[in-house]
Formats: C-alpha cells, structure tokens, sequence
C-alpha cells in the first residue's frame, strides 16, 4: 500500500478500476493498493517478493508464477521465459511456460521438467505446458505481453510443431 500527497486520484474513466485500487486507508487518506507482496528483514528492510496478482492456486497450492519463471530463467541455455496461468478443470490453473532458449541451445522439454522439479519442493510447480518461441511479446514498456501469452497461440505466431 502506498499513502502520501502524490498518490493519484484514480485511473482515467475507469471508476471500477480505480475502486479497487484506490482505497481509503485507515486515517481518512488515498492510498494506491500495488499489489506486490515484500517481506522485511530483522532489521526493518523490505524485499520484494512477487505480485499478489502473479499467484495462482492449483489444487491445495499457491504458486508465484514469479518463482517459477525465476527457476527456469536460471537454468542454462533459457534466455528468455514467461509463464502464465491456464484454467484446469480439477486444480483451478496449472502453468504453461513460454521458453526462448539462447542460440545453439537444445533443452528439451523433458530436460527442463526434470532441472525445474529439482528445485521446486513438488511436481504441481512444475509446468505442464511448454512452448518454445523465437521471441516472447512486448509492451511498450518492453514488458513481456501475458495477455497475448494467454490468448490464442495464433496469436504469437508459433506454429504447432514448435509446441512440445
């Protein structure tokens, strides 16, 4: 939560939005709600620890989509990864991951399952849907574009047997 002078009024014709983010906090004040989760240290500093709206539940987990994309960026040869929720019938999401691996590289889909399980403390953290890509998509703030991730694959322009 952020509170202070500068903290705007809300967003631009978009009052239902602006609701949500923009709350009254507990003096009276504007106060924005970021959404981003920190912890703080012994000594009164804080760490960034992910987004709320980056934490998904499947089945009796919650998962930081921002933990496994860190796992996976470790990994040698991915250069570049996105993973985003899809809906499952029984867990509620699992996870699709989007891999841009460096030139030359040729981890498989089974390698990385296997080094991506090995960090994480069970399997349900393990992805179940990977797709390899050239280049992940952009906003203009040089973001990678989960909406296009999480919409049609025709979308990214990946064709089906570059999926594994």
């Amino acid at each position: 939560m952020v509170r202070g002078s500068n903290v705007a009024l809300g967003y631009w014709d978009d009052p239902e939005l602006s609701g949500r983010i923009f709350r009254t906090g507990k003096y009276g004040e504007r106060c924005l709600w970021t959404n981003d989760l920190f912890y703080q240290d012994a000594q009164g500093f804080l760490y960034f620890k992910g987004r709320t709206d980056d934490i998904i539940k499947s089945g009796a987990y919650r998962i930081s989509l921002k933990e496994i994309t860190d796992t996976i960026l470790a990994i040698q040869g991915v250069s570049e990864v996105a993973v985003v929720p899809i809906p499952h019938e029984k867990l509620e999401f699992v996870m699709k991951a989007f891999i841009v691996l460096e030139p030359g590289c040729s981890l498989s889909e089974v390698e990385l399952k296997r080094m991506v399980r090995s960090q994480v403390e069970t399997s349900i953290k393990v992805p179940t849907e990977w797709v390899f890509v050239s280049t992940l998509p952009k906003t203009a703030s040089h973001k990678v574009n989960k909406t296009l991730l999480t919409g049609q694959r025709e979308l990214l322009g990946v064709p089906r047997e570059e999926t594994v």
